[in-house]
């Protein structure tokens, strides 16, 4: 199994190359280059594990936030972690271990096609998140938040059945403040 990779060019052509949650790593190629490297892994059929995305901005360090298409036939809404699938960006889910791989939270809505904006590292701030939280009365401070069984959702308690993920999204830093802190998931 592959490995996730999120891979954000800026406008400099420095490239930003997400291998999993939490560790990124940047190479400066030409644009040639990278199209190379796209050809050959594609003629290795590993369409299923790189997505490609613009960074906002035109960010010379690895981003904070960053712009991805949605690729999930439902809106990818504020609050909501998300993953790449099969090249494309879904709502992760701890259900399974390929869409439990967290690359950031949504900050910025997006419809199916259009573009939401993610942010991968740092702080998230939001009045309200209950509509993202699995458990009623909304987030709780000092409290880790983990990846659910519902996708786009988080939850205090980590997915404990067999077969399923669980993938730390955050801490909280009040009742409106997520400080993420991802995780590779790991198999139950």
């Amino acid at each position: 199994m592959y490995p996730s990779v999120l891979v954000f060019q800026d406008t400099a052509g420095s490239f930003v190359v997400t291998l999993s949650p939490g560790q990124i790593r940047t190479i400066t190629a030409s644009t040639s280059q990278i199209e190379s490297i796209q050809a050959q892994l594609d003629r290795a059929d590993q369409k299923d594990w790189i997505s490609w995305a613009l960074v906002a901005d035109g960010a010379t360090s690895p981003p904070a936030a960053v712009r991805v298409v949605n690729g999930d036939t439902l809106p990818l809404k504020e609050g909501m972690p998300i993953a790449s699938v099969g090249g494309l960006i879904v709502r992760a889910t701890a259900a399974s271990i390929d869409h439990a791989k967290v690359l950031g939270i949504v900050v910025s809505s997006g419809d199916p096609g259009q573009t939401a904006l993610i942010r991968t590292a740092g702080v998230v701030e939001r009045p309200d998140w209950s509509d993202v939280i699995e458990e009623d009365g909304g987030m709780l401070a000092s409290e880790d938040y983990y990846l659910s069984l519902v996708p786009g959702n988080i939850t205090r308690v980590p997915p404990s059945a067999q077969g399923t993920s669980s993938a730390l999204i955050g801490t909280t830093l009040s009742t409106t403040q997520l400080e993420l802190r991802l995780s590779f998931p790991f198999l139950q």
